[in-house]
């Protein structure tokens, strides 16, 4: 079965909210592996890495050592959800900071690598030789008015095409 994958789906249309009082969130994803892709129960394994990033004007980092100390729990974080995951995800996700004294702003990057069964509807149309596109959604648990979830254009989502095998090429 070839394969087609469209690497992101982000469920908050931009034109349609007023970003002016929205945090923007910038995200890429990239398919670190591709697994079995189980057609008849539209769903598929994969292995992925996510960044999404955003500026905070209000968060003031406090330096220790040599680390910017950045808590999800206490600083504010877009909250994102992997949309149509099946059954259990396993994530690890950490977080990087960078300071733009010049603006006044901080660039915080979240960084998520996850692994697990993701679903897709699947439309058959000339089996086994399909092309079929594979995706995982991402949306978050604020409102439209709060955040705007945007492709990053500067660091382009992408597909490790070298982890595939021959069935899902």
């Amino acid at each position: 079965m070839e394969g087609q994958l469209n690497t992101l789906k982000l469920y908050r249309d931009p034109s349609m909210v007023d970003t002016r009082n929205a945090t923007v969130v910038f995200i890429r994803l990239i398919f670190l592996r591709i697994g079995n892709i189980d057609t008849l129960n539209e769903k598929y394994e994969a292995e992925a890495y996510v960044e999404a990033t955003w500026f905070d004007k209000s968060f003031h980092p406090e330096v220790q050592g040599s680390a910017i100390d950045y808590n999800p729990k206490v600083h504010w974080n877009p909250e994102l959800v992997i949309d149509n995951n099946v059954g259990e995800l396993k994530q690890e996700i950490f977080y990087t900071v960078i300071q733009h004294p010049e603006e006044q702003s901080s660039e915080i990057c979240e960084h998520r690598t996850m692994k697990g069964t993701f679903w897709e509807k699947l439309e058959l149309q000339h089996f086994p030789v399909d092309v079929q596109d594979l995706s995982i959604s991402i949306t978050t648990k604020h409102s439209s008015s709060e955040v705007v979830l945007k492709q990053d254009e500067s660091r382009l989502s992408s597909i490790n095409r070298l982890a595939f095998g021959g069935q899902q090429s």
